[in-house]
């Protein structure tokens, strides 16, 4: 596994941008229409100064506004090792309308100390007790029968009529599949299902990079994963055996209650199989030591 850091700086004149490229970082020249654009850099963590340029970035962000995402890029010997796989789709292709009755909510906010510094940190329970209603269904094509919506913030997963089948003839555990309702008419909508894996207790573990805290409402551990660059693993003696498809409720981010969904290694190569996973992310999880 790799990781790679986006590097965006709002300005083009400061020296330290000089040394960010003289250190290997990759400017990436971006066409935009606009009189002032920002510089683009790209950095991954095989450059022996991978650190150095990190702390370049932090020296820049007081004398200019800039923004850092990481992505973590798997090896295919990773992703033939890995028994598991955390799960979600890119194409976010439901327009789903909010509807007080699909989800019973309860927030609480604390003040917490990070870096010295008094911050409020906002927990919000969300456990779906009905339907989803969608506006309009998501646009399925020949390689792509997944999606998910931003109302979920892109955690919930749906699937069409097509993929539905593919789970079901692979003799795959673990999923019941829910109706998604027209906002309109309240009735299915045809081609569209809502993936509800089974809930299971956390198995979960923090890998590099990545923060916990304990939910003093339901006991829950929160992962936090801002930032794209945190690892999260599994616990292999706590999870659940015999199940595909699995789902951790309300156990990632500071502020979201939404599931972590989780597959097999049986259920992503039936899926990759199949080619009907252009939208989706397989991240390869790892034991805990």
């Amino acid at each position: 596994m790799k990781t790679i850091c986006r590097i965006t700086v709002f300005s083009d004149s400061l020296p330290e941008l000089e040394k960010i490229a003289a250190l290997g970082a990759s400017r990436i020249e971006i066409q935009n229409s606009t009189l002032y654009c920002p510089c683009f850099f790209d950095v991954d963590d095989c450059n022996p100064h991978f650190d150095e340029i990190l702390a370049l970035v932090e020296l820049i962000k007081k004398k200019a506004s800039v923004q850092t995402s990481f992505h973590l890029v798997y090896s295919e010997e990773e992703r033939s090792n890995a028994e598991f796989f955390h799960v979600r789709s890119t194409y976010a292709g439901l327009d789903s309308a909010y509807d007080p009755n699909q989800y019973e909510l309860l927030h609480y906010y604390d003040t917490v100390t990070m870096q010295g510094k008094k911050l409020y940190d906002r927990f919000e329970h969300v456990r779906q007790i009905g339907s989803i209603i969608a506006n309009k269904k998501p646009i399925w094509k020949t390689t792509r029968q997944f999606c998910s919506d931003y109302g979920s913030a892109m955690q919930n997963l749906y699937c069409s009529d097509f993929a539905k089948k593919v789970i079901e003839s692979g003799d795959l555990t673990g999923v019941e599949f829910y109706n998604v309702l027209s906002a309109k008419t309240r009735s299915p909508l045809s081609d569209l299902w809502q993936l509800w894996p089974k809930e299971c207790e956390d198995f979960l573990a923090a890998g590099p990079f990545m923060q916990t805290r304990t939910c003093k409402e339901c006991g829950r551990t929160r992962y936090y994963t801002a930032g794209g660059r945190a690892q999260i693993k599994i616990r292999k003696e706590r999870t659940p055996e015999g199940l595909d498809f699995l789902q951790v409720p309300g156990a990632v981010g500071a502020d979201t209650g939404y599931p972590y969904i989780i597959v097999s290694r049986k259920a992503y190569i039936a899926l990759t199989q199949a080619k009907i996973v252009r939208s989706m992310v397989f991240e390869p999880l790892c034991r805990a030591e």
